[in-house]
């Protein structure tokens, strides 16, 4: 969004372009997969193997790496979802290549049962009694530990097949957008230039954190 203006341009945001909008948020989201996915790749080449002396900064890096990969599934999940734009219909789903549709049910579940919410086995935080002596015949029990195991990271493989999935998917995005667009030239195209030029020149400000609390309007007439 912007407060840009743009002489001879106008604000065409009519039902019938709600579609293009739509598509055009999910190529967004589908985009910033494909980029954090080539950011993270790059990161793992270079990631040095852990050593007695480094295996410290090495988990934290690993760990950071992971959140930043549990990022782009977050992005991919958005494109899913209908919330104020209509996202993926599942037959887009159903006509990609069985691989890729068992990866889009992986990144789906876990997104939906791990990132954004804790469901799954994915994560499992056991609680520990401690007994002492350790290795004495009689022991009482001295304190509590948790231990906190949960899924860290992609792996490559995985982290390829979220790309590859994102490209599939945004080719069918451009296809659409193309058909929207050509349908939307048409509808301008048969209008008076008159009527068009009463519409507003000005883009939709920059919103601020107020914004987050509204939900965002669908186009009307």
């Amino acid at each position: 969004m912007n407060s840009w203006h743009i002489p001879a341009r106008y604000d065409f945001s009519i039902p019938e372009a709600q579609r293009l909008s739509d598509l055009s948020g999910v190529d967004s989201d589908l985009e910033a997969v494909l980029r954090i996915c080539g950011r993270c790749e790059e990161v793992t080449k270079n990631l040095p193997q852990p050593t007695e002396t480094n295996g410290l900064a090495w988990w934290e890096e690993i760990q950071a790496l992971g959140d930043l990969m549990f990022a782009a599934v977050v992005r991919y999940g958005r494109t899913l979802n209908s919330g104020a734009r209509e996202g993926i219909p599942f037959d887009w789903i159903s006509s990609l290549p069985e691989d890729l549709q068992q990866s889009h049910e992986y990144f789906k579940a876990l997104r939906d049962k791990y990132i954004a919410h804790s469901v799954s086995q994915l994560e499992d935080n056991q609680v520990f009694v401690m007994l002492a002596p350790q290795f004495a015949e009689q022991q009482e029990p001295t304190h509590i530990t948790v231990d906190r195991g949960h899924l860290v990271a992609l792996g490559l493989p995985e982290l390829r097949q979220l790309a590859s999935l994102a490209e599939a998917l945004r080719r069918v995005v451009a296809e659409q957008m193309d058909q929207e667009t050509s349908k939307l030239l048409e509808i301008a195209r048969a209008m008076p230039i008159a009527e068009i030029r009463e519409r507003s020149t000005k883009s939709a400000p920059i919103p601020g954190k107020a914004e987050a609390f509204s939900v965002r309007k669908r186009f009307s007439s």
